[in-house]
């Protein structure tokens, strides 16, 4: 308990040779350094705790023991300015609960990064587990980091990145809580990626979902290079409600693309070097709802469609904001999405595009029930254009001038893809 205030003018505020543990008061650190620093952990159960750290806030660095050199947080305040990475462990990172703002290398808009140092808000070499707590972190690199996988399980994640929003090297997975990028260079990252539960909002400057990408300089190679240890990646939705905002590629899979589940809206790429959907082995969809909006140039339909349709529309130039409605027959809004961005094409499945039926695209409408995105699955839509009528003969289209799933085999030569040479990256 009580209050403590430590000034460590020539390295850190305060060090453990083997376990740091705060468990609650009020604590303010200044330091040179590192400002708290735990060899074998760094615990916190509660307290109110402000770090200003000219490197890393936050150290746990033991290499020798693979059960030490953690961070773990299941309550309190903490918040963190660093020079550095915000929060560093060598092994795990696990934030379970508590409040923790981190702000690392002057944050996201910060333009004096050196290639030699690591200016990260939440690093971990092993893992990292987010199942609980308030997290905002403003990082000049990525915002959340790891060499090995992470997961999100619960907690509200709101993070700016001057590169990656959440990076892994291995596996990442988000199987619940909320995670909002609010700008980044590339969204969320790995080699394997799920979304499998949860509600998320991403928002970058290249792809917005992407799976072993390959290396990525960050923002016009202003950051060290991201890389990846195979060729390929798996991006896997099965759960969930997740919107995209990508300036380059909305669903970017340099291996195979998996819906199966979940709701999943894309407002896509404007120039034609990128595609609203992106991947090199296959795409498949067996449930779940997938608006893919974005430009003509590389647009691709999924490979494969079970239990359901897949269509791939053409629509002319439409302007950001413009309603995008695909109904039934009868007028019955099958699923919907106001896009920020402009728009060309659309890719549309959801359980209720059957083969057989016919669908009405309409745009610029107003749809009954909408959400805050414009995204319905039923219910009715006002005014608008019907821009596209589709009968579903199998369970794959492309209309439009598309060659077959959205290849460059014919008619238009719109995009990349199956039978037409691999998609942009």
């Amino acid at each position: 308990g009580g209050s403590l205030t430590v000034t460590g003018s020539y390295k850190h505020g305060i060090v453990s040779k083997d376990d740091l543990t705060i468990v609650s008061g009020t604590l303010a650190v200044t330091a040179q350094n590192v400002g708290l620093s735990g060899k074998d952990s760094v615990s916190i159960a509660g307290g109110d705790i402000t770090v200003t750290a000219g490197t890393d806030g936050i150290r746990s660095d033991n290499d020798e023991d693979a059960d030490a050199g953690y961070v773990y947080v299941e309550g309190g305040t903490v918040t963190i300015q660093a020079g550095n990475d915000g929060v560093q462990a060598e092994t795990a990172l696990e934030i379970a609960g508590g409040t923790v703002s981190v702000t690392a290398g002057g944050g996201s808009g910060a333009r004096t990064y050196d290639a030699s140092e690591s200016q990260k808000g939440l690093k971990a070499g092993v893992s990292i587990l987010i199942s609980g707590g308030d997290v905002t972190v403003d990082a000049a690199d990525d915002a959340v980091h790891t060499n090995g996988s992470a997961a999100v399980t619960g907690g509200t994640l709101t993070l700016s990145s001057g590169d990656d929003g959440v990076h892994a090297d291995e596996a990442l997975e988000l199987a619940g809580g909320s995670v909002t990028v609010l700008c980044s260079y590339e969204g969320l990252e790995a080699t394997d990626l799920t979304v499998s539960g949860g509600s998320h909002s991403v928002t970058a400057s290249d792809d917005g979902l992407n799976a072993a990408g390959g290396n990525d300089g960050g923002a016009g190679g202003f950051f060290g290079a991201d890389s990846f240890g195979g060729g390929s990646g798996s991006l896997v939705i099965s759960g969930g409600y997740t919107v995209v905002d990508a300036g380059g590629d909305g669903l970017d899979a340099n291996g195979t693309l998996t819906v199966t589940g979940g709701v999943t809206l894309v407002s896509g790429p404007t120039s034609s070097g990128n595609g609203a959907m992106d991947y090199d082995g296959s795409a498949s969809v067996t449930g779940g709802v997938v608006i893919a909006l974005g430009s003509a140039g590389m647009a691709q339909n999924f490979s494969s469609a079970e239990n359901q349709g897949s269509i791939l529309l053409s629509l002319g130039a439409q302007s950001a904001g413009t309603s995008f409605a695909l109904c039934g027959e009868d007028g019955t809004v099958i699923a919907s999405f106001t896009p920020a961005k402009a728009y060309e094409t659309a890719v549309v499945t959801a359980p209720g595009i059957q083969t057989g039926g016919t669908y009405l695209a309409v745009l610029g409408g107003t749809v009954s029930g909408a959400d805050e995105n414009g995204y319905a699955s039923g219910g009715s839509v006002s005014g608008g254009a019907t821009a596209s009528s589709v009968t579903l003969t199998s369970s794959l289209s492309s209309q439009g001038g598309f060659g077959g799933m959205g290849g460059m085999g014919s008619a238009g030569g719109f995009g990349g893809g199956p039978g037409g040479g691999p998609g942009g990256r």
